[in-house]
């Protein structure tokens, strides 16, 4: 099985082993350009932001880090 190139895990292993931050960067920039239009879009009250998606973002971003990054390794 190959390895994928446009992983947040690997993107981690490329900066430091080979202080290589390409991939990195391009990671972030893949969240912030739609991150900055949601946010000019409820600024303009074109789009309308619920009140508990925030928890709700930060608590599925644990849970799904968890289950792709720890828990395969305790599963061998």
């Amino acid at each position: 099985m190959q390895r994928g190139r446009f992983c947040p895990a690997g993107e981690l292993h490329d900066l430091y082993l080979f202080c290589d931050s390409r991939m990195l960067i391009a990671i972030l920039i893949v969240i912030s350009v739609p991150s900055i239009g949601l946010f000019t879009f409820s600024s303009f009250g074109i789009a309308q932001l619920p009140g508990g998606a925030f928890l709700c973002i930060i608590l599925g971003s644990l849970i799904a880090g968890y289950f792709t990054i720890i828990r395969p390794q305790k599963i061998k």
